[in-house]
């Protein structure tokens, strides 16, 4: 049996979200939102690094992981209105 603290969060403490880059045999990469356990979340699929050297963003991330998303819900790029 394991046992984990609970530690209520401070009311101006801003979430963290874990990420990871997932990188894969033929050398293209995602990087994801994850849980504790290092498995991605549920709409967590963030950005695709395939090999041709594009940035593709996924639709539908998770809003309530704090990124700013655009009307297809996926993350703005720096510049982007």
């Amino acid at each position: 049996m394991k046992f984990r603290v609970y530690e209520e969060k401070d009311a101006n403490e801003e979430p963290v979200v874990a990420l990871r880059l997932r990188v894969y045999s033929d050398g293209s990469a995602e990087l994801w939102a994850v849980g504790r356990d290092g498995n991605r979340l549920r709409d967590g699929s963030l950005i695709a690094l395939p090999l041709d050297g594009t940035v593709k963003r996924f639709e539908g991330v998770d809003p309530n992981l704090g990124f700013q998303l655009d009307h297809k819900r996926r993350i703005k790029l720096a510049g982007e209105d």
